[in-house]
């Protein structure tokens, strides 16, 4: 009954959080889709003042004399006012002083918490950008409007919850449920939540693009009537169905727009008209709905849901383990020389890998796209370049911690070094949310990176330390190895949803946030004293040499040069496809932000599981490690040749993830196993500093990698040339060169 219980609370635990995850992502999906509405009708009603502005400044004015220009921005504030929306418009110059605001005020605060901005460029008659004209709408309307919407669906899920706790303890209490059937219930629950958040919120996405039309359709008609004021013809007003037709390439959520007599109106709920006064004939203009718009974001929102439901099913299942583990850390035999603890290490080993990649992975990739976001470079560097720089930082930073980190672990026990340096990921992490500048966004990933190479160090320490014989010393390396690829599942995965509903910089937030839970898993769960033991009864492994002057005879040997650079760096740099070149392709085709969501998503799931169980057949059927090295490398090559395939860009790219994550499932350990026992190694370094040389190789490649796939990602020679040397090596080792392992 207990060990039911600790299943059911971390089952239950795990289930809330994915209950809460839906509701605000379903809400903030809403609410997003409600802002970009209002925007596209604020440009609007903007436009015909930026139109006024620009004919003068072809005509010689100048922003900094213009008279009457405060007269321009309040008739576009009152346009905007008949759409329900408070604003504040104020135009800068090119140098962000001041010309002119609404506001009566001299000097004035606008309290971003309550206001979102939209920022329209003011050309000059040389089609310079003279200035900027900034528009303060306030959030409250928008807000308030879900509201109802909100506490329904926050009651409802509620509600879901209570039955499910109350369903699931009486069925465990009473026939003794397995975690499998628990599992099954609470997904079932998760699933029932998204189908009543969607029915919930399916009305607000028609009520918003109702709102919206219903404003534009009020600004066009109004517009219209002005000329007509003028005593033109509705007939003769020049340009007039070109005007209509731009109005509806502005505006996504409208399908049609166009003036005809009132009798003629068809009776449609998605038809609105606006009278026009000026005509001796009755004409109306009439917009309809796209409901094909409010369709595709529908279908995006239950996308992430679906996401959303696959990563909680994946983080139970992980995490069914802690029950185990909570139990054996209770028991008088933690911290003991048993089996049972050595099996809860390799156990602990798995889970904290999971958990500390989850949390390091689910931002690494988005430092590089909020700098492209904000355009912004650094130190003379290019956006471009420093957005790649953001993610190469980090691998720099965990070589040259990982080639220290020998020395500092022998003054400062594992629990102190791996409390330090998860303390140093936690600040990053945090200051890369509240900033809004590229060289700190930068310098905060280099300390991320110095960070994680004392979580590296300790964990390896971990692996080599945690076992009595080689059998376990394997065991522990397994379980690293199916935790790091779970962690880099669920970390893109959940970054992905995380970037997609929050934007970039809230993933570095979850990110800190989930390295303080990593701290106290690894605390509790890991028995440092007994650890700590084995690293002092290893004294008689230490060799003859210092560390350095044996990694250096490593490089002496032409089969560990061959090994480095035939399978360690290929290998590691078809890891980070799924990190730079994949985001970097969507974002450059502006595909929506789901399609990254489901690559990274099934990027994971085909290496976690498919390709474990490929690896395990190919294992068992192709002897060389050699060979399936090489058909790794293959694959790696066929990524690349297909990445550019000019159709179906989204399908491309998502087949490309789930090939990717093969490579990683089945090539992850085969490279560690080939790079480990090669002979070079073996008699040079021990457990511990094969892995942390193999650790400093790879984040030397990691550190290279974003350069290369930039260039990649621009240039489809730089694609093909490497998917060309990948095909080469692959080439190579099927020809038999075995002594290159």
């Amino acid at each position: 009954m207990k060990a039911f219980l600790r299943e059911y609370y971390i089952i239950l635990i795990i289930t809330v959080m994915s209950a809460l995850a839906l509701c605000a992502l379903s809400y903030l999906t809403v609410l997003d889709y409600s802002f970009a509405n209002e925007e596209q009708y604020i440009v609007t009603c903007n436009e015909s003042a930026v139109e006024e502005i620009e004919t003068s400044l072809r005509y010689g004015k100048r922003l900094s004399n213009y008279y009457g220009i405060r007269q321009v921005l309040l008739r576009s504030r009152d346009l905007v006012a008949e759409g329900g929306m408070d604003s504040i418009i104020v135009i800068e110059d090119a140098d962000g002083s001041v010309i002119a605001t609404t506001m009566e005020e001299d000097h004035f605060v606008i309290p971003m918490s309550d206001y979102k901005a939209i920022e329209q460029e003011i050309h000059d008659g040389a089609d310079n950008t003279a200035g900027i004209l900034k528009t303060y709408y306030s959030k409250d309307n928008v807000v308030s409007a879900l509201l109802p919407s909100a506490v329904r669906s926050t009651l409802g899920s509620l509600g879901i919850l209570i039955v499910l706790v109350i369903v699931l303890l009486a069925a465990g209490v009473r026939k003794n449920w397995s975690a499998n059937r628990v599992v099954a219930a609470a997904v079932a629950a998760i699933i029932l939540q998204g189908v009543f958040l969607t029915a919930v919120y399916e009305q607000e996405f028609v009520k918003a693009s109702q709102k919206s039309i219903t404003g534009v359709a009020s600004y066009i008609g109004a517009s219209i009537d002005g000329v007509l004021e003028k005593g033109v013809a509705i007939d003769e007003i020049a340009d007039l169905g070109d005007y209509l037709e731009k109005k509806k390439q502005e505006n996504d959520f409208i399908k049609d727009i166009y003036i005809e007599r009132t009798d003629k109106i068809p009776e449609d709920d998605d038809l609105f008209a606006v009278g026009i006064e000026n005509t001796d004939s009755s004409l109306v203009l009439s917009c309809r709905i796209a409901e094909g718009y409010i369709r595709k974001n529908v279908i995006n929102m239950v996308l992430m849901f679906v996401a959303t439901i696959i990563l909680a099913v994946i983080v139970l299942k992980e995490s069914l383990t802690l029950s185990d583990m909570i139990a054996f850390r209770k028991s008088g035999r933690f911290g003991k020389n048993v089996p049972e603890q050595f099996e809860n290490i390799a156990r602990a080993i798995r889970y904290g890998n999971f958990m500390s990649l989850t949390f390091e992975y689910m931002c690494l990739s988005f430092s590089a796209l909020q700098i492209k976001e904000w355009n912004q470079g650094a130190w003379g560097l290019s956006p471009v370049m420093a957005a790649a720089l953001s993610i190469s930082i980090c691998s720099i930073a965990d070589i040259a911690g990982m080639i220290a980190m020998p020395a500092i672990s022998r003054k400062i026990n594992g629990r102190l070094l791996m409390s330090i340096s998860a303390a140093v990921i936690v600040i990053s992490n945090i200051s890369c949310f509240f900033t809004a500048s590229t060289a700190v966004m930068i310098i905060m990933r280099f300390f991320a990176g110095a960070g994680a190479a004392g979580t590296k160090q300790v964990r390896n320490e971990v692996i080599t330390k945690g076992c009595s014989n080689e059998q376990e010393r394997n065991s522990n390396l397994t379980a690293s190895n199916m935790g790091v690829i779970g962690g880099l599942l669920c970390g893109l995965g959940l970054g992905g949803v995380v970037a997609g509903v929050f934007g970039y910089q809230a993933t570095f937030l979850a990110g800190g946030i989930g390295h303080i839970l990593y701290l106290l898993f690894e605390r509790a769960c890991i028995p440092w004293d007994m650890i700590a033991s084995h690293t002092a009864a290893s004294g008689s492994e230490k060799m003859e040499k210092n560390l350095m002057a044996r990694a250096g005879h490593i490089f002496t040997s032409a089969s560990a040069w061959r090994a480095i650079f035939m399978i360690v760096v290929p290998q590691n740099f078809l890891l980070m496809l799924i990190v730079c070149l994949i985001p970097g392709r969507i974002q450059s085709l502006e595909l929506p932000g789901v399609v990254l969501t489901y690559a990274n998503l099934l990027n994971g799931m085909t290496g976690l599981y498919i390709g474990e169980i490929l690896y395990k057949i190919l294992s068992r059927r192709i002897k060389s490690s050699l060979n399936i090295q090489a058909l790794v490398l293959l694959g790696g090559a066929a990524v690349m040749f297909i990445m550019d395939i000019p159709a179906a860009y989204s399908l491309v790219i998502l087949v490309a993830a789930s090939l990717a994550g093969l490579l990683d499932g089945i090539g992850t350990p085969v490279s560690t196993d080939l790079f480990l026992k090669n002979g070079a190694i073996m008699k040079n370094l021990n457990g511990t500093e094969s892995l942390m040389v193999y650790s400093v190789i790879s984040s030397a490649v990691m550190a290279a990698a974003p350069f290369v796939l930039e260039l990649c990602e621009k240039n489809l020679i730089w694609m093909l040339s490497c998917g060309a040397v990948l095909l080469a090596l692959a080439a190579f080792l099927f020809m038999g060169r075995k002594k290159a392992a």
